[in-house]
């Protein structure tokens, strides 16, 4: 019976994706265009699909009592995304979507590869022999790789950025303006338009974009949403006939929503403009939106971020495409425990695609960011597809209208990277493993005595490295107790918020012996030394 399904199976997606219906001028031979939105930071409680009864994010943790939990940026939730809730309504909601790591340049390697963050060849050149990888800000994509962009060329796509590219530009040194002052300076200035074009052309020549315009790189001071929405538009309109993959990496919320206190829509990275973006929408104008709905000026930014998908639907409508678009909402971590392997890489996500979903559909299945790759080649080639050496999956069973996501197999665990530390996750525990190398063990172990002598708290984490905060880099020592334990395992049914470590309790040492072993096979093709897991694969009882 199982293997009829299986076989039955993919024609019956096969025949839920060749119905789709028309939709204005369009056929249904019109292949499927995609916009993929990828947020930075997006915590859970700043969008309005979730229960905050138990997400792992701030605003939940102070709800549920959680001791030294850090101060979330405002004391409710609830904001003003009415584009944002249509979408999530009328699609397919996430509630175990995982970024591979937790921060912004592994996160978009993976998405854009399909690969872990490791095997990107700027890790190799960057990791000492006999030495574990150190996974951060790193993980650039080299010209040599082949990444979703070439496979979109292979089906007759046009493949289009705009947005913030974090992910190396062949080690040219570019000057990013920090400070809008950086602009008075003319020598700078100079510099800043000349290196804006060189990354401009990197996108392009090298790394084979089709369209490339309106770019953050790095993180810039200068965050320009209305100058992102008119590259959209004009995007849209001239490859409104083509089908297209737009990818569209926001450099929002970046640590949390905020007030801009000097929102200036002339200011770009590029440069400065002569006038100001034609975008249809505005900061000043989604503030007063908030005041209506009595909303804190903090709030305005979610709003601001919800009018420019409103233009973007408001486009599509236009154009007849709205219903043959597929919408990808994701972000690349949350706040609460960025730069770790704990819940913030699990993040808000839903899929839109009216041909193939019904509203209001609730996903639970483990899924990686890597999945979105396959995910789109599989709903243009009508099959699956999948991504040769990745353990990325397709997600168009999962989203299949039929809500048999519980027959279908599927991944039983997905593995999480970030500094010297890996972890496991399965439906039920997540395993930490912490393995740095000797120097930055020594350098913690001086640390941690510095800290005992003065009273205060330690400043040195698993990186070996001193960051200038108060005491760990975004207050992890504050968040998580069991930060500084070396093996850490936790209930995520009874424990979301990971703040009781069972890896050295006697009744669970079955459980912490079962999910190293899920480690070290799932690191049985990692090319650098971690500890024990770099030995020989060993198989689960």
């Amino acid at each position: 019976m199982m293997k009829t399904f299986l076989i039955l199976m993919p024609l019956t997606v096969f025949f839920l994706i060749s119905c789709q219906k028309k939709t204005g001028q369009e056929s249904s031979t019109r292949k499927p265009n995609f916009i993929v939105i990828v947020f930075d930071d997006l915590d859970f409680d700043e969008v309005n699909f979730y229960n905050m009864d138990y997400s792992p994010c701030y605003y939940s943790a102070r709800k549920n009592k959680i001791k030294n939990a850090v101060k979330s940026a405002w004391e409710k939730t609830g904001f003003f995304m009415p584009n944002i809730d249509k979408l999530a309504g009328n699609g397919a909601v996430f509630t175990r979507f995982y970024a591979n790591s937790s921060v912004c340049t592994p996160v978009r390697y993976a998405l854009l590869t399909g690969r872990q963050a490791y095997e990107s060849p700027f890790i190799s050149m960057q990791t000492p022999n006999g030495e574990p990888a150190f996974i951060r800000w790193n993980s650039f994509i080299s010209p040599d790789e082949r990444t979703i962009v070439d496979d979109l060329h292979d089906r007759n796509y046009v493949a289009a950025f705009i947005g913030k590219w974090h992910n190396g530009a062949n080690f040219k040194p570019i000057l990013i303006p920090y400070s809008p002052e950086d602009f008075n300076d003319s020598l700078k200035y100079q510099r800043i338009r000349k290196d804006y074009a060189y990354i401009q052309k990197f996108l392009t020549d090298s790394l084979r974009w089709d369209y490339a315009d309106r770019i953050f790189y790095d993180n810039p001071a200068i965050l320009n949403l209305e100058w992102m929405t008119e590259g959209v538009i004009r995007f849209l309109d001239s490859y409104k006939d083509k089908p297209f993959f737009l990818y569209l990496p926001l450099p929002f919320p970046h640590a949390q929503y905020y007030d801009f206190k000097n929102w200036d829509p002339l200011m770009t990275p590029a440069g400065i403009l002569e006038k100001a973006p034609e975008s249809g929408h505005s900061y000043p104008e989604a503030k007063r939106k908030n005041k209506l709905h009595f909303l804190p000026d903090a709030f305005s930014m979610a709003t601001y971020i919800d009018d420019f998908i409103g233009v973007i639907l408001n486009k599509l409508k236009e154009y007849g495409i709205d219903e043959n678009t597929m919408i990808i909402f994701t972000s690349d971590q949350q706040t609460r425990g960025k730069y770790t392997c704990y819940e913030t890489c699990r993040v808000p996500t839903f899929i839109y695609y009216p041909p193939l979903i019904k509203p209001k559909t609730k996903i639970h299945e483990l899924c990686l960011i890597t999945d979105i790759y396959p995910t789109v080649l599989s709903l243009i080639d009508k099959k699956e597809v999948s991504i040769p050496g990745s353990d990325s999956r397709s997600l168009i069973a999962l989203l299949s209208p039929k809500k048999n996501s519980g027959k279908i197999p599927w991944r039983q665990e997905i593995y999480l990277e970030i500094s010297y530390s890996k972890a496991i996750v399965t439906k039920d525990y997540k395993y930490i493993a912490n393995r740095p190398p000797l120097t930055a063990m020594e350098k913690m172990k001086a640390d941690e005595q510095r800290s005992k002598n003065s009273g205060t708290r330690r400043k040195i984490g698993w990186d070996g490295m001193v960051w200038g905060w108060n005491g760990l880099v975004y207050n992890l020592d504050l968040d998580f107790p069991a930060y500084f334990d070396a093996d850490q395992l936790f209930d995520l049914n009874r424990d979301v918020f990971e703040q009781r470590n069972l890896a050295y309790l006697p009744e669970y040492q079955n459980v912490v012996n079962e999910m190293k072993l899920r480690l070290k096979n799932k690191m049985s093709n990692y090319p650098f030394k971690f500890g024990e897991f770099s030995e020989e694969k060993r198989t689960l009882p």
